[in-house]
């Protein structure tokens, strides 16, 4: 299956302890295994960005996943996923310093 597109060339800029989230999208059921993939295409020096891949079955509560880690230098990480997504999925990102970094975040069904 395809990859998912959380984002794509993003830029986020901020200030120390300061949050943001993607909308809630829908994922494909059935799926017990993911790989979420995050490459950091450019940085500011400093830049200490931590994201968290979230997923909700009704919207109203966010529960965060093992898709966790930050940002801190340019590069790719990948992260396995492999239990507890619900139907749909969203990404928190909160600087940990002063960041300002520009990236891309996938998400990939991996099995059953």
């Amino acid at each position: 299956m395809d990859p998912i597109v959380l984002l794509k060339n993003f830029t986020f800029v901020g200030q120390t302890a300061q949050s943001w989230a993607t909308d809630w999208i829908a994922i494909p059921a059935g799926f017990e295994n993911w790989q979420l993939v995050v490459v950091a295409k450019s940085m500011l020096a400093g830049t200490n960005l931590g994201y968290t891949l979230q997923t909700t079955w009704d919207t109203d509560s966010a529960t965060n996943t093992t898709g966790t880690g930050a940002i801190a230098g340019v590069g790719t990480t990948i992260s396995n996923i492999t239990s507890g997504m619900g139907p749909m999925a969203r990404l928190l990102m909160t600087a940990a310093a002063n960041s300002s970094v520009v990236f891309s975040v996938y998400l990939t069904p991996k099995s059953t």
